[in-house]
């Protein structure tokens, strides 16, 4: 019932009204000098959900903004002098203490907790300005801390979105929260999702409690693209995401140049993605002697990247670690198949043997064959379009807004996730 009287529509009921807070966020109508997986996925979601019918207001701590409509959702006011001005006495000495009594802290982070501990108030005004039913937080970084603790004061139901579990590939101060502090709200009932069914396996692992019915998945999604020509273009290789070591287009490049050299003169290589190294990679590509079948495109609208997927023959994935793999389902709706690691979070929701090949060894030479042998391959495209229709957005928000609509709240106090979080702040045992 209490599912139905929030999301159910007729005469006597409402729609349900969603506060999202996030980090980062990509609207369709801002221009950025580039877009991660993360701030897409977050926009995508709220899209989803305001496409469904609720209302939805997201508050993004990345940069300021005016108050307007993007999309489906609201996109919340923020700037300085509103930051300013709801700046709460309590949470002053809190933010002195973690900023200069924090040990083994480097003086970003500290700026860092001292920015994010001083924004609670400010939280906490969105929330009595928007008045929401549940509140959605995406990840598990420093940053969502004030999130947590304005929702925590304010009495509202707030369930957290874990788009990945990285501490392990990167473990640091930023990361380690996912750890820590997510240990505590898990144990302590809070509802949680994960994007993958392997993200939500490592978090039940780093969680030691065993099932746990607050741990759900749901899995990405995104619309399906529209009116853009699918013609192949035989032999075209495409890797979407921004170039850097987590993302591991280097081993792609060395696998494409172990090509048989029949395959490899008929082949091209497209790499989507801001460049984050600084031109190593074409550096390298250079080096091995692929430079002329090599092509780097910078960041890129969705639209264009959409029009790369569609034209491709193929869809390589090398990453060192993937919470989801998004390009992957979006290949899938126009036909395109792919290559990836069998050790990504999302593996078993997104393999198909229809659609993809799975990479079980991660040496250059096993990536090399599964190259080889995607574009020898004659891959059914109906049957991968058709596979890609289960990462649908509708089916995405459903799931979303019933997580939301079931959360009631109330299961950690201000005082128990104080004292997690200053553990969390106040521990040295990670790599900064």
């Amino acid at each position: 019932m209490f599912f139905q009287y929030f999301c159910m529509d007729n005469r006597n009921t409402r729609k349900m009204r969603i506060l999202i807070f996030t980090p980062d966020l990509s609207p369709v109508d801002m221009k950025r000098p580039y877009n991660t997986g993360f701030s897409l996925m977050v926009n995508q979601i709220a899209e989803s959900l305001g496409e469904e019918g609720y209302e939805v207001f997201v508050s993004c701590s990345a940069f300021f903004s005016e108050r307007r409509k993007s999309g489906h959702y609201t996109l919340m006011e923020r700037n300085a002098r509103l930051m300013a001005s709801h700046i709460r006495v309590k949470d002053i000495a809190k933010a002195v203490k973690y900023a200069f009594l924090s040990p083994k802290k480097t003086l970003h982070e500290r700026r860092t907790l001292l920015k994010y501990s001083l924004s609670t108030g400010f939280c906490q005004y969105i929330i009595k300005e928007t008045n929401p039913d549940a509140v959605f937080i995406h990840s598990a970084m420093p940053a969502v801390i004030p999130f947590i603790s304005a929702s925590i004061r304010c009495n509202r139901p707030f369930v957290i979105t874990l788009h990945g579990v990285f501490h392990r590939f990167s473990p640091c101060f930023q990361t380690y929260m996912e750890k820590s502090v997510m240990k505590v709200l898990i144990k302590k009932g809070v509802t949680v999702t994960a994007i993958s069914s392997g993200t939500r396996r490592r978090l039940l692992e780093e969680c030691g409690c065993g099932e746990r019915h607050n741990v759900k998945t749901v899995l990405n999604a995104s619309p399906a693209p529209q009116n853009i020509p699918a013609e192949k273009v035989k032999g075209q290789i495409v890797a979407v995401g921004n170039i850097c070591e987590r993302k591991n287009q280097a081993q792609l490049l060395r696998a494409f140049a172990l090509l048989p050299e029949r395959l490899k003169e008929k082949s091209t290589l497209v790499l989507i993605g801001k460049d984050t190294l600084g031109g190593s990679l074409q550096r390298l590509a250079a080096s091995l002697g692929i430079s002329g079948k090599c092509c780097f495109t910078g960041s890129l609208s969705h639209r264009l990247t959409y029009e790369y997927m569609a034209h491709s023959d193929i869809l390589v994935l090398p990453s060192k670690d993937e919470g989801f793999g998004l390009s992957i389902t979006e290949g899938y709706k126009s036909g395109l198949p792919a290559v990836c690691f069998n050790d990504i979070d999302a593996f078993a929701d997104l393999y198909n043997p229809l659609c993809m090949i799975g990479v079980t060894q991660r040496s250059d030479k096993a990536l090399a064959e599964a190259i080889t042998q995607a574009l020898q391959k004659d891959w059914d495209r109906d049957a991968i379009r058709a596979f890609g229709e289960k990462f649908s957005t509708k089916e995405m928000a459903r799931q979303y807004a019933q997580a939301l609509a079931e959360e009631k709240g109330g299961k950690i106090s201000e005082q128990e996730f104080d004292k997690a979080v200053n553990s969390y702040i106040m521990r040295t045992d990670y790599l900064s």
